[in-house]
C-alpha cells in the first residue's frame, strides 16, 4: 500500500500511509483508538474505498471496491462482529459458503470429505475440538479461529483480522491469564517445594509458614511460566503442541503477558523476602534468572540447554528447605539432586514425543539432532540409574526412615523398568508411558519421604 489517504467528513483518518506485507509475514497494527488501524484494514478488505494512494499485489496495482472484489483477489477480512452461524457445527461454518447446497445439506460422501478437511484445518490452527462441535459451544476466540479456517479453505492469500482479542469476555480473558501460569506444572513445583519445607522442619511443621511458602513459590512459578511464554511466543506459533496457547492464538497481547509475568515475579520475590526469609527470595531470583536468561535462549543453540535448565528446575525443594530452616545443608542438596536427576528421563521422554515439533521450531533437543535416538536412550537409562541410589540417600543420612527406603527402592525399580522399555523401543508410545511413570513417581517419592521423616 503506497501513499494511502482516507478522509471522512471533517476528519482525516489516514494521510500518506505506506505498508508492505511480504509472503508468509504476520503484521500487527498497533496504536491508540482512532489511529486509523481499522480504516487501513478495511480499505485492503474492500469494506471502504480510499481517497488517495495505490494498492498493489505482486507489484501490480489493483482496485478493491468491495469485499467481493477483495475475496476474488484472495483477501479475506474477519470483522470484530463475527458472522459465524452458531446453530451449525464447525465444518458447516467453514465450508457452507464455499460449497452451498440445497437446504444446507450435503451428500453423505461430500459430508465425510468436508468433516475430514475441517478436522485438519482446526488442528493446524491449534483448536482442540471436533469439526462436529456446535459453534454455540465455542468461545469468541475459538469462533474467530473458525473464521480463519473458513478463509484458509477459500484459498485466501491474505487474512485480515480486526482486533482478535477485542471480543473476549472477561471470563475468557481471565482464563487466558490463568493458562499462562501453567497450573499443572505450578502445582508440581509447589508440591516438591512443600516437601522440601516439611523435610527441613526439624522442630515441627509451621503450617502458616508452609502456606506462605507455597503461595510465594506458586506466584514465582506462575510468573516464570508466563514470561517464558512471552519470550518463546514466536517459537510456540510453530509447534502444534503450543499453538493453542494464549499468545499464539491472540487471546492476549505480548505486552499484557509481559506485564502480568513481571508483576507476578516481583510480588513473589517480595512475598518470600518479607514473609519467609531473604535467602529463599535470593534463590527464587537465581531460579528466575537462570531459567529465563540462560536456559531459554540456549534452547535453539545447543542440546546442553537441557542440562542447564535442570538446575533451576531442581530448585523448588531447596527453596522449601531454606524457607523452613533458614539455611542450606547436605540434606537439602540431596533433595535438589533427586529432582535434578529426575528431570532427564522426564524431559527426554517429552522431547522424543514431540521431536518433530521441536525440529519445526528449531529447538535443539537431543532427539532432534540425533534422530536415531541412541544417545537419548542411553541418557534416559543412565540418569535413571543415577537417580535410584540418590533417592535412597534420605534414609542413609537419617532424613527419612526405613519405610521410605523400601518405597524409594521399589519406585526406583519401577521407574527404571519404564526407562529401559522406552530406551529399547524408542517409540512415541513407550516415551508417553515413561512420561506418565515419571509424573507418578515423583509425588509418591516425596510423599513417602514426608510421611516417614
Amino acid at each position: 500500500m503506497e501513499h494511502i489517504g482516507k478522509r471522512f467528513p471533517g476528519v482525516v483518518a489516514l494521510d500518506d500511509v505506506n505498508l508492505s506485507v511480504g509472503a508468509g509475514e504476520v503484521v500487527a497494527l498497533i496504536g491508540e483508538n482512532g489511529a486509523g488501524k481499522s480504516t487501513l484494514m478495511r480499505i485492503v478488505g474492500g469494506a471502504i474505498t480510499r481517497n488517495d494512494g495505490t494498492v498493489k499485489i505482486d507489484g501490480k496495482p489493483v482496485e478493491i471496491n468491495s469485499p467481493r472484489e477483495a475475496s476474488a483477489l484472495g483477501i479475506e477480512f474477519i470483522h470484530q462482529e463475527l458472522s459465524v452461524l452458531d446453530n451449525l457445527d464447525v465444518a458447516a461454518n467453514i465450508f457452507l459458503r464455499r460449497e452451498p447446497t440445497k437446504g444446507g445439506f450435503l451428500k453423505l460422501v461430500d459430508r465425510a470429505r468436508i468433516y475430514r478437511e475441517a478436522d485438519v484445518l482446526v488442528k493446524k490452527l491449534g483448536l482442540d475440538i471436533s469439526s462436529r462441535t456446535p459453534l454455540s459451544r465455542l468461545s469468541i476466540a475459538q469462533q474467530q479461529l473458525v473464521e480463519i479456517a473458513r478463509a484458509v479453505s477459500a484459498g485466501a492469500r491474505m487474512i485480515i483480522m480486526d482486533e482478535p482479542t477485542s471480543s473476549l469476555t472477561l471470563s475468557e480473558k481471565l482464563s487466558a491469564y490463568a493458562e499462562l501460569t501453567k497450573p499443572r506444572i505450578t502445582f508440581l513445583v509447589v508440591l516438591t517445594a512443600a516437601a522440601g519445607f516439611c523435610m527441613g522442619s526439624a522442630s515441627g511443621i509451621d503450617y502458616a509458614r508452609l502456606l506462605n511458602t507455597s503461595l510465594g513459590i506458586a506466584l514465582l512459578s506462575s510468573g516464570l511460566a508466563t514470561l517464558n511464554q512471552y519470550f518463546e511466543r514466536d517459537l510456540d506459533r510453530l509447534m502444534r503442541r503450543t499453538q493453542a496457547r494464549p499468545l499464539p492464538t491472540g487471546k492476549l497481547l505480548p505486552a499484557e503477558a509481559a506485564l502480568f509475568g513481571i508483576l507476578l515475579s516481583i510480588v513473589a520475590t517480595a512475598y518470600l523476602a518479607i514473609l519467609i526469609n531473604p535467602l529463599s527470595a535470593l534463590l527464587g531470583i537465581a531460579t528466575f534468572a537462570s531459567y529465563l536468561f540462560v536456559y531459554t535462549p540456549l534452547k535453539t543453540r545447543t542440546t546442553l540447554s537441557t542440562v542447564l535448565g535442570a538446575f533451576p528446575g531442581a530448585m523448588p525443594p531447596l527453596i522449601g528447605w531454606v524457607a523452613a530452616s533458614g539455611g542450606i545443608t547436605v540434606e537439602a542438596w540431596i533433595l535438589f539432586a533427586i529432582l535434578f536427576l529426575w528431570q532427564f528421563p522426564h524431559f527426554l521422554a517429552i522431547a522424543w514425543m514431540y521431536r518433530d515439533d521441536y525440529a519445526r521450531a528449531g529447538i535443539k533437543m537431543l532427539p532432534v539432532v540425533e534422530p536415531d535416538g541412541r544417545v537419548t536412550a542411553q541418557q534416559i537409562v543412565n540418569y535413571t540409574l543415577l537417580l535410584v541410589p540418590v533417592s535412597l540417600l534420605p534414609s542413609v543420612t537419617g532424613l527419612a526412615g526405613s519405610v521410605y527406603l523400601v518405597s524409594a527402592a521399589l519406585l526406583g525399580v519401577g521407574f527404571l523398568y519404564f526407562s529401559a522399555r522406552a530406551a529399547l523401543a524408542r517409540t512415541t508410545w513407550q516415551a508417553r508411558q515413561l512420561l506418565l511413570a515419571s509424573v507418578i513417581y515423583l509425588p509418591i517419592l516425596f510423599g513417602m519421604m514426608v510421611l516417614n521423616r
